[in-house]
């Protein structure tokens, strides 16, 4: 596994350089990502193949393609040198890359703290929860807005195990319900083990309030009533901002990092791992040892019984809804609705760390656009994932990539791949959410079923464009097809043709002809198709999962020189792999944080 970020190629050389190696890969084998999928047979997908590499891929088993056992050195030149290429050009995942370690973990040990939570999600939540902690206590940060933050997994987290002062906002109405029912929950638990605590170490019995939580402290707070919340971030004396005057440079905790500007370009390189020292050794021993990185901020783990009276007070749920083209103003009325009294009538507001863990579409790009608009957002540690709903600029938002005219829209981002006058378009956004470890990863009744509901949604839209010609433009299927309809072709295209629809409601014409579809007329279209068609579509399928991290790499070094062409000279740009790639493959976190 290749162990550094960038590829070990480009140590050394420029983003643009690296940005433009991968515009050039991808667009001579756009032929891979361009198009629909489900028009594999109809559109004849397959002749797109190169001739010399249509043999030897047909020659290799479901098993050698599923698990990559081929021999790549007895494949044609041409094949070798794609799967070389797509190798060299990715940015490498793997969960043990130089600096890794270095932020110690932040395990979720309480049954509480992993209420409801899948393992992949508590994986997630130890890694980047640890993650955001370290970059708060390296620039001297209390305050974290959780963006998109769901039922409130990494907020809960960052607030109870953290310590830190927590603002969640999500769109969402019934995640935000099920967040203020978590942390009401944690609350109690914490409260609990206070009391438990406090017992055997006075030896007697306190009396104590055993009060509930009440859901207008802080659980579940709207901007349009502030009074309700005037308690939600209340804040001791010691633990004023501190002045960022005086801050030294954030240590750079990244193996892809840059700096703004400065004569020439900056070159990609990675960070030697620092040697620990005797106090990382023993915070490292320590199972629950991130709160003790923030100094002078005790976590709920560590407060004494009078203190979690109030504790759950410092986390706030926010129902809030960020467009793609908010001002900082937007978020931070919302964010300062939350806060005491006092803390509101500071002259100083606190500084804020923005995290994001799988920040949706556009989500991420706000925001690190967010970061670049306002002071008091001093950080931002960002975890993207389906690209494909990000909005499409003017030339891009056809099914097939190319060269145009420079773009101005949401991706590509930065002045430097705009430049490069490519695109990859609609289905290369959608295929970067994948890859070859997700594929590999699959078991093989998961890969079989994988295979068979493709290539029957394949034939599904061959047999509509053959049956209904003149309507097919038109024509669409609502919904997906459960894996109880997959256990022959005609179960699964006769439920695909009852969940037809046509585009234009008052075609009733089209309509009855859905219903009056013969098996037998459909037993003619599936003998029109070519035998080797499934075994094709599997072939196709490698391609896709070995270009699809290519993709990834595009669009992650895209937002890398976005950032780093909007930044002052000291604020530092890093991306790192921070989780393990086979648990949670869309695994690249890109940091922002801002110079003193």
């Amino acid at each position: 596994m290749l162990q550094s970020v960038p590829p070990p190629k480009y140590v050394g050389a420029s983003a643009e350089e690296y940005a433009k190696d991968l515009a050039i890969f991808l667009a001579k084998y756009a032929w891979v990502f361009q198009g629909k999928l489900v028009e594999f047979i109809l559109g004849g997908t397959w002749d797109r193949v190169p001739e010399e590499w249509r043999d030897a891929l047909l020659g290799l088993s479901y098993e050698q393609m599923h698990h990559l056992t081929f021999d790549v050195a007895a494949l044609p030149h041409s094949l070798r040198s794609f799967i070389e290429q797509a190798q060299s050009l990715s940015m490498p995942k793997g969960e043990h890359q130089k600096g890794f370690e270095q932020t110690p973990l932040q395990p979720l040990n309480e049954l509480y703290m992993r209420l409801m939570m899948s393992p992949k999600k508590i994986h997630e939540v130890e890694r980047l929860s640890a993650t955001v902690a370290d970059v708060c206590r390296q620039n001297h940060l209390r305050h974290v807005v959780d963006i998109g933050s769901g039922e409130g997994y990494l907020s809960t987290t960052l607030h109870f195990l953290c310590g830190l002062h927590v603002v969640a906002v999500e769109a969402n109405e019934s995640n935000n319900a099920t967040a203020a029912k978590r942390t009401q929950k944690i609350a109690r638990a914490r409260e609990h083990e206070a009391r438990k605590k406090a017992k055997s170490e006075t030896g007697w019995r306190q009396c104590i309030p055993c009060d509930e939580p009440s859901s207008s402290a802080g659980v579940n707070v709207t901007s349009d009533d502030p009074s309700t919340s005037s308690s939600s971030c209340a804040v001791t004396a010691d633990s004023a901002p501190v002045s960022m005057a005086s801050c030294p440079a954030p240590t750079s905790i990244s193996t892809l990092t840059g700096t703004p500007t400065g004569p020439g370009t900056p070159a990609l390189e990675p960070n030697p791992a620092p040697a620990p020292t005797p106090a990382d050794a023993s915070a490292a021993s320590v199972s629950m040892n991130v709160p003790s990185l923030i100094s002078g901020f005790k976590s709920a783990a560590d407060a004494t019984v009078e203190e979690m009276k109030d504790w759950h007070n410092n986390i706030v749920h926010v129902p809030c809804f960020l467009k793609e083209d908010a001002s900082p103003s937007d978020l931070l009325q919302r964010v300062h609705a939350t806060c005491n009294t006092d803390q509101a009538a500071q002259e100083t507001p606190p500084l804020l760390c923005l995290a994001g863990l799988h920040a949706c579409g556009m989500l991420s790009v706000t925001m690190f656009k967010l970061w670049m608009k306002s002071p008091q957002i001093h950080s931002v540690v960002s975890v993207g994932c389906c690209y494909y709903k990000m909005t499409q600029s003017p030339d891009e938002s056809s099914e097939s990539p190319g060269s145009g005219e420079l773009c101005t829209g949401p991706f590509p981002l930065s002045h430097a791949v705009q430049q490069l006058h490519f695109n990859i378009g609609k289905g290369g956004l959608k295929l970067a959410c994948e890859g070859i470890v997700t594929w590999m990863s699959k078991s093989r009744s998961e890969f079989d079923y994988m295979v068979k509901h493709t290539f029957y949604r394949c034939v599904a839209q061959d047999a509509l464009h053959r049956l209904f010609p003149e309507d097919y433009s038109k024509l669409y299927i609502k919904g997906g097809i459960s894996r109880g309809y997959c256990d022959s072709l005609m179960s699964y295209v006769r439920r695909a043709i009852s969940r037809l629809r046509h585009r234009d409601d008052d075609n009733a014409e089209a309509k009855r002809s859905f219903r009056c579809i013969s098996d037998d007329e459909l037993r003619a279209t599936f003998g029109a198709l070519d035998p080797q068609s499934e075994q094709k579509l599997v072939c196709f399928l490698l391609l896709r999962a070995l270009i699809a991290q290519v993709l990834e790499s595009y669009i992650v070094i895209d937002r890398y020189l976005y950032i780093r062409e909007q930044a002052q000279p000291s604020d530092q740009i890093q991306v790192r792999p921070i989780f393990a790639e086979s648990v949670s493959p869309r695994n690249l976190c890109i940091i922002a944080t801002k110079g003193c």
